[in-house]
């Protein structure tokens, strides 16, 4: 199936030969997005990342071959309009990947796509598309809006569409990684799961981590399923896995930087007595949450995660994903900045039946946001602007309201 970043990618290296990082959790189909730029692009070459001992083209590129990355660098041929592109996959498979990454951008004369499930941060900053030479896009789990068109994106807000029950009822509950999803049985994705983690812990966290305690760490990854949307307290969880507090601290970072999990942190700027300490933990496979309030609290997250980096990605604004806490319990499950603007709030509930919450009325006020939404995850599409509507908070379909995002 067609992924939202193809269009995106294929028409960057029809503009112009920027290199481009994709980046996300195993399984997310970033190999399926480079092949299939293979396949729409011309004069192509693609190759993997513990194949690189000799660079080597496909045949029909009509490209030499490259014995060495001096060899490529200093090529010549490699000057075509539209210009070629080089895919080099999940290149952290590479044992020196580092270097390789380093080498491979020095004045490319090519278009460039480098994929891997680790973030690069020996050569793109936090801010990659502020002033930087690569582009970065992560790759997320499908939702809603892509499933409904999988197209570029030219604004933040798109209009709302429907999306048809049967794929909205498998997206919660087999989650959003694309072959568990598309098979939509419970045998296929009883399967991928059990053997992802196992990829994700035998060949990714054990091999690049040097973690050695295995079942602790497994351990660790499945009280986090317990947590989701809550708290995440470093103490609680050091007694619980029997490893000390920075260790947790530690192994979080390395699950996180695997994307088995990512962390939503509380908003404190212009919030009286605001608690600013503890994040609360989500997972990017939603459909491993056993409790149902919580995997439709993930849900949504995940949703908004994707919102969030994806336009920050795209350039269009920098965007963040927040939760707000006070002292005195007033709570909403999530903010969205722009530009460090306080813009969407949202809350979980699971139908219309209940009660819009006051506190997004309250902080609404209190911060000045623009937008504020209940979105019920049960209920059916309504024909709705979400925002076009009046601006105190209303109750709106998670299918109206996430159609509109990403």
């Amino acid at each position: 199936m067609q992924r939202l970043y193809e269009s995106i990618l294929k028409s960057q290296f029809q503009i112009q030969s920027t290199p481009a990082f994709l980046v996300g959790p195993r399984q997310v189909g970033k190999t399926t997005i480079a092949t299939s730029l293979k396949d729409a692009l011309p004069l192509s070459t693609y190759l993997k990342g513990d194949n690189l001992k000799s660079l080597t083209p496909r045949e029909d590129s009509k490209l030499p071959s490259f014995q060495s990355m001096s060899d490529l660098k200093q090529s010549k041929v490699i000057e075509y309009t539209p210009p070629s592109l080089l895919i080099i996959d999940e290149i952290q498979k590479h044992k020196n990947w580092q270097t390789l990454v380093g080498e491979l951008l020095i004045k490319p004369s090519y278009s460039l796509l480098i994929t891997g499930k680790i973030y690069f941060k020996s050569t793109i900053n936090q801010n990659p598309n502020k002033g930087s030479k690569s582009l970065l896009y992560r790759v997320h789990p499908l939702s809603v809006s892509e499933l409904i068109d999988p197209s570029m994106r030219d604004a933040e807000i798109l209009l709302p569409a429907p999306i048809e029950n049967e794929l909205y009822q498998n997206l919660l509950k087999f989650g959003g990684f694309p072959k568990p999803l598309l098979a939509g049985n419970q045998k296929t994705y009883t399967r991928w799961k059990n053997h992802r983690i196992d990829q994700l812990f035998e060949e990714d966290i054990q091999k690049d981590s040097r973690i050695n305690e295995d079942k602790k760490m497994r351990l660790l990854a499945d009280t986090l399923q317990t947590l989701a949307g809550k708290e995440v307290n470093y103490s609680t969880l050091s007694k619980t896995i029997q490893v000390s507090d920075q260790t947790i601290r530690a192994w979080i970072a390395s699950l996180e930087s695997f994307y088995y999990c990512y962390m939503v942190r509380p908003w404190s700027l212009n919030v009286e007595r605001s608690l600013t300490k503890e994040p609360k933990a989500y997972l990017y496979d939603w459909s491993s949450i056993k409790d149902k309030r919580q995997r439709y609290k993930n849900f949504i997250a995940s949703h908004l995660l994707k919102a969030v980096q994806f336009w920050t990605d795209d350039g269009l604004a920098h965007f963040e994903l927040h939760y707000l806490r006070d002292k005195d319990q007033h709570a909403v499950d999530f903010l969205i900045t722009r530009n460090q603007i306080p813009w969407i709030l949202v809350e979980t509930s699971a139908t219309f039946a209940e009660p819009v919450s006051k506190n997004l009325q309250y902080f609404q006020k209190k911060l000045s946001v623009p937008y504020a939404f209940q979105v019920a995850v049960e209920e059916d599409y309504s024909e709705i602007n979400c925002f076009e509507m009046p601006r105190s908070p209303f109750a709106v379909s998670a299918k109206t309201f996430l159609s509109q995002l990403v």
